[in-house]
């Protein structure tokens, strides 16, 4: 608010700015972390399976709404070395949104480190 501002400004005066070092890292990030961006192999990994398109398996858990099977997915691409998730809940007769919202959900909260990239990813709005 402009009175608490008035009074911070008050408080502390016309002091210059302490310097700073800025250093920029190449990062990918999610909604609550960034990883840095390392590539230690010669391509850059992108997991395929946690997509309707690109796996059975991760459809057949989505239609039974096994979220945590969909999470434990999700870690064992990580884990095996991917450095990206494409993630994508995207087949007739759901709802996109609802689906893509837990799913992301879950993997932004459950999986630490991992980078998120949504290809078809419906949002709300």
């Amino acid at each position: 608010m402009p009175e608490h501002m008035k009074m911070l400004v008050e408080a502390i005066g016309s002091r210059p700015a302490k310097p700073r070092t800025i250093s920029y890292r190449a990062q990918v990030s999610s909604m609550v972390s960034a990883v840095e961006l390392r590539q230690e192999n010669s391509y850059f990994i992108i997991a395929e399976r946690t997509n309707t398109n690109g796996s059975r398996q991760f459809k057949r858990l989505l239609q039974a709404e096994d979220f945590d099977g969909l999470v434990s997915m999700a870690r064992d691409e990580v884990r095996d070395g991917s450095h990206a998730l494409d993630c994508c809940v995207d087949f007739v007769g759901r709802d996109g949104v609802r689906d893509m919202h837990e799913v992301i959900l879950r993997f932004v909260n459950q999986i630490k480190g991992a980078c998120r990239s949504c290809s078809t990813a419906p949002t709300r709005t």
